[in-house]
């Protein structure tokens, strides 16, 4: 029943007495009497006190226990981890029978004329097996194959000329499923030496749409579905499409036959070598391999027209792709027949195989497959349209064919003995993607782009040891062997390998591996294959014991931070310590054999010196707890400087002192530091302030040089690592004076370089991108004007969006936030189809600066699929974002966990990286406390997210005031109402109008291609790439 509330006139005063009295029919006390009655209580309050303090104690005279909030979940105690149930794998092949050569038979179903069998096919497999030791078992792999057990046959066969002696009789056959095995015994037993056949027929479906194995594809010509067929087998597809000894290191030739319709065309490994048909099907013979491995054998049906040329070394080079968009395969064929060229002559081995075809499929697992003379790509990953496509694609196409074309060598004439070393594959074909493709794109600066690509990746990769593993580690059940197609294998392996020059020749090192590719040639190597060969280059150079060094690198996980701190005028101490990014996080001592220390190469030089190049050079060594280094004769001023070019695979960081030399040398003349060291020092010191090894302040102070840079790696480095700075100040007053900042430091950039998307080449290209999106982010006036230009464009002619791709999302953004209720409306109705902008515009929504236009957002999508990525959205963007969503969460909370489960509290957990005050860690506490019932699995998840809060709350103590006090100096004299473009302002306003009206005239739907008809291939570009093969 609702309580009466006092009516009061309006003007009555509110008088001391009006407080005391009741409703009227109740009764009423004077002021008078409720002092008397407040006094009285008092004293009874007094005297209960002084006679618990007098009387003994007894229960009744405790003091009441004060109200507490409920208790925090409970940390789960962390459980030992478990073997696995499958138990230590045992499923490697016996070694009685090692296979020669394979005839393989294929008949494909693809059409409707094929009635029930369409997408089937059948196969018949001989395989000629040497018998190392007798035996009356003969193990194959299968998987998915329907075996005709009664079509099995094995035979003993004249050692001379191969034909059948006599079969023997089959006593039992049976399978094991967990190793995906077929075994055949036999009456007698398969006698050492001899030679042996096993004839199989079986038929399969294709994969589809699993795209692996053996597998259909679909493209459309008009309204007509054609199908097409391909094969990739790596790891373990080879088992999947015909029966096999599916193991790398057993190797043999290959003799192909491929049955199929007319209106196909079959290619193998190897050049085709005869030709029937009889109208209805046409049977396609190829030559005999070399020898090669099981998943590295190809073969594809298709009918896609090709386009060739002849390599300078005799090769028939040809690309395929479908007919409307071959000619956009004419720069894969150029840089293709350049690449291959250019390693057959630097690595003095030939190629081998009379032909190589690469194809353009519509359908892939990755992006492309090494398959000696028959290499599927994926089609986005071979076709370069350059009326179309941004120089990235370009790029993007030249670095994978580079790949590819390496593994010829690396991979496909040595390839791994197991899966553990497929580094050795990855790694060097990784290096391939910089090495092969820098003499025909120097002007991409290719090793630049290394440090802000695969090197950066694989340092961030290996300071996580949730990610980190050694390059080299046991695997053997198939989940084990798919996880080493990793950032470790592929970044670290080819960082690695760039890291041989910081102690090794570079003549060394190309005569280690001819010495390795010659020394295992048509076989299979281990990692300590490579390091003897490097070895024995070595030898009679500097003597390096390369195994027991590289052993460190690639025995054990992760690297080390070298701090170098100069302790005296002439004495600087290095120290190394096993680098992990959160300072919570913990190593996994099985993948530590060396306690987490290695042989580290150090190279290094000094101001007075007047030098970089060549550096000096010294080890750290993993028995020394401390490294001294004479400075003799070095004035004291001088900076030092470690890990020239940052070619060896480690972070270093320096003395606060040395660290403000280093940012003043930048300041004075930064081109006396390379661009890649450039770009080290401030990702280095910005990085390791996150975990604490150094005060923050000093990486800002390396980046006040920065609007005098024009290269692309120190630009993109310093960007990405500023990006937990701006986490961290997003929130607090001097976001603000970071903001002028970067407005200020990105300017000259900004203006230099404008808002013509296809001026300059591709390292302008990466850099107009950031620089557009870093004004936009940090609130440049010109370029929130341009970004509301573009974006009202598109609001007037929503069929025609004028905005360049790579400018969408920043351009949506800005948009939004700066814009008012009309730009965050017509972005929502724009999302509402499936595809296309949806994602980006959801994104962008969440940009907005007005809180009620937020609350909106969140309680529009608040539904069973959205709400987590309208949360998602908005939470990052702004501190009103993160409250809102914060509130929201908070509020719904119950709702979410009725929508996704334990997945609700990911959902709060998401929140820990921009939390870093107590009052942030008493809002996680208080919903831990208020949902201490959660499940072990959340409450994991809880105490690790207050962990990160806890660690970023010590960092805001440790670097809040010094990073306020550096902006408040480096700001005085920025005004951001004068960080505008001047001269340049008419130039970039008329190219934006230029593309509007390119976009609207053209109507080209990048990135698609423009599906030119011809294929007139483009010569200036072409004729390049030839005259540099040489």
């Amino acid at each position: 029943m609702a309580s009466k509330q006092s009516t009061y006139k309006t003007g009555e005063s509110w008088s001391e007495e009006a407080l005391y009295k009741k409703e009227e029919k109740g009764c009423y006390v004077t002021k008078r009497t409720g002092a008397l009655l407040i006094t009285i209580a008092v004293l009874v309050i007094v005297l209960v006190a002084l006679l618990c303090y007098f009387v003994p104690a007894s229960e009744e005279c405790e003091s009441p226990i004060p109200a507490t909030e409920p208790p925090l979940p409970p940390l789960p105690s962390d459980e030992a981890p478990t073997e696995d149930p499958r138990g230590p794998y045992d499923g490697r092949l016996p070694d009685t029978l090692i296979p020669e050569h394979y005839d393989i038979w294929l008949k494909t179903y693809l059409d409707d004329e094929d009635g029930e069998r369409k997408f089937e096919y059948d196969g018949k497999i001989n395989i000629i097996l040497k018998c190392h030791e007798s035996t009356n078992s003969i193990t194959v792999h299968f998987l998915d194959l329907e075996i005709d057990y009664a079509s099995m046959q094995v035979s003993l066969l004249n050692s001379a000329d191969r034909s059948i002696t006599r079969n023997l009789s089959i006593s039992n056959w049976y399978t094991v499923e967990k190793y995906d095995f077929l075994v055949i015994e036999t009456d007698e037993n398969l006698e050492e030496g001899e030679v042996y056949s096993v004839r199989i027929n079986y038929m399969a479906v294709l994969n589809y749409p699993l795209y692996f194995g053996f597998y259909r594809s679909d493209y459309q010509v008009g309204d007509e579905t054609r199908w097409i067929a391909g094969a990739v087998f790596e790891p373990n597809g080879g088992r999947m499409t015909f029966p096999c000894l599916d193991e790398p290191a057993l190797k043999a030739t290959f003799d192909i036959v491929m049955v199929h319709r007319p209106k196909r065309r079959a290619l193998a490994n190897m050049n085709e070598i005869a030709f029937e048909s009889d109208g209805e099907w046409n049977t396609t013979y190829f030559n005999t391999s070399i020898v090669m491995p099981t998943y590295l054998i190809s073969f594809s049906l298709t009918d896609f027209p090709s386009l060739e040329m002849t390599t300078p070394n005799n090769i028939l080079f040809r690309v395929w792709a479908q007919e409307d968009y071959l000619y956009a395969a004419n720069y894969s064929l150029y840089i293709g027949v350049a690449i291959l060229t250019y390693l057959e002559d630097h690595l003095q081995i030939p190629y081998s195989i009379p032909k190589m075809d690469m194809m353009a499929f519509p359908d892939f697992l990755s992006g492309a497959l090494e398959c000696w003379g028959h290499v599927l790509y994926q089609d986005t990953s071979m076709l370069y349209d350059p009326d179309v496509h941004p120089p990235s694609t370009q790029k993007r196409v030249a670095s994978i064919v580079a790949h590819e074309l390496t593994h010829m060598w690396f991979g496909n004439k040595v390839s791994p003995d197991w899966w553990d070393h497929l580094w050795l594959n990855e790694g060097f074909a990784t290096y391939g993607e910089y090495f092969a493709v820098h003499p025909f794109h120097p002007e991409w600066k290719m090793w630049d782009q290394f440090m802000s690509s695969d090197m950066s990746s694989a340092l961030s990769a290996d300071s996580a040891s949730s990610r980190s593993k050694p390059l080299v580690r046991t695997t053997g059940w198939m989940d084990e062997i798919w996880s080493m197609f990793d950032t470790i294998t592929y970044s670290k392996g080819g960082s690695i390998l760039r890291s041989l020059n910081t102690f090794l020749h570079n003549d060394t090192i190309y005569e280690g591996l001819q010495y390795y590719l010659r020394e295992n040639l048509y076989d299979a190597a281990v990692t300590d294959d490579l390091w003897e060969s490097l070895r024995k280059a070595d030898e009679d150079d500097k003597g390096n014991d390369v195994k027991t060094i590289m052993d460190t690198w690639s025995l054990q996980a992760g690297y080390p931070l070298v701090t170098a701190k100069r302790t005296d005028v002439d004495k600087v101490v290095l120290t190394q310590t096993h680098y992990l990014l959160d300072p919570n996080d913990e190593a996994i001592e099985e993948y530590g054999p060396f306690g987490y220390k290695w042989y580290v190469p150090l190279t290094y030089s000094y101001q007075s010196r007047g030098q970089i190049y060549p550096p000096i050079e010294d080890w750290l060594k993993p028995e020394q707890d401390e490294k001294e280094i004479d400075l003799q004769g070095v004035p004291e001023d001088d900076w030092i400087l470690f890990n020239i070019d940052q070619r060896g695979f480690y972070r270093t960081t320096y003395d606060n002192d040395n660290l403000d030399k280093l940012a003043e040398q930048l300041k004075t003349d930064h081109t006396v530091f390379s661009s890649q060291t450039r770009a080290s020092l401030m990702d280095d010191t910005l990085t390791i302030s996150q975990t604490g090894y150094v005060d923050h302040v000093y990486g800002l102070k390396l980046t006040e040089y920065l609007d005098k840079e024009v290269e692309y790696p120190p630009w993109e480095l310093a960007l990405r690592a500023i990006a937990f700075t701006h986490d961290m100040l997003l929130r607090t007053s001097e976001f603000g004076m970071f903001q002028i900042y970067w407005q200020h430091q990105i300017l000259p950039l900004y203006e230099s370089l404008g808002w013509n998307i296809n001026e300059g080449g591709l390292l302008d290209y990466y850099q107009r991108i950031n620089a557009i999106e870093t004004s936009c982010r940090y609130g440049n006036e010109d370029c929130i004007n341009n970004a509301l230009y573009l974006y009202r464009e598109w609001m007037q002619d929503p069929d025609n969006n004028p905005i360049p791709s790579e400018y969408k999302d920043t351009v949506y953004c800005t948009a939004i936030r700066y814009g008012g209720p009309a730009e965050w409306q017509f972005a929502n109705e724009q999302s509402q189809p499936i595809g296309g902008e949806r994602q980006a515009l959801q994104s962008a929504m969440g940009c907005s600066r007005d809180s009620w236009t937020l609350m909106g957002y969140l309680e529009t999508y608040h539904s069973d699929e959205a709400t987590r990525t309208a949360i998602d959205n908005i939470r990052d963007k702004s501190a009103q974002g993160f409250s809102i969503t914060w509130d929201f969460t908070m509020k719904h909370f119950d709702e979410l966990e009725d929508i996704y489960g334990d997945g609700a509290y990911d959902i709060v957990w998401d929140f820990g990286n921009l939390m870093n005050t107590e009052y942030d860690l008493s809002m996680l506490n208080t919903f831990g406390a208020n949902h201490n019932d959660m499940s072990d699995s959340a409450a994991r998840g809880f105490h690790r997210t207050v962990e990160v809060v806890e660690t970023n709350i010590d960092w805001m103590t440790r670097n809040r005031q010094s990073i306020r006090d550096w902006l408040v100096g480096v700001t005085d004299n920025m005004n951001a109402d004068d960080i505008q473009i001047s001269a340049n302002s008419a130039t970039i306003a008329e190219q934006l109008r230029d593309i509007v009206i390119r976009r609207r005239e053209s109507k080209i739907p990048v990135p698609e291609l423009s599906g030119k008809s011809n294929v007139e291939p483009h010569f200036g570009e072409s004729l390049r790439l030839l005259k540099n093969i040489k």
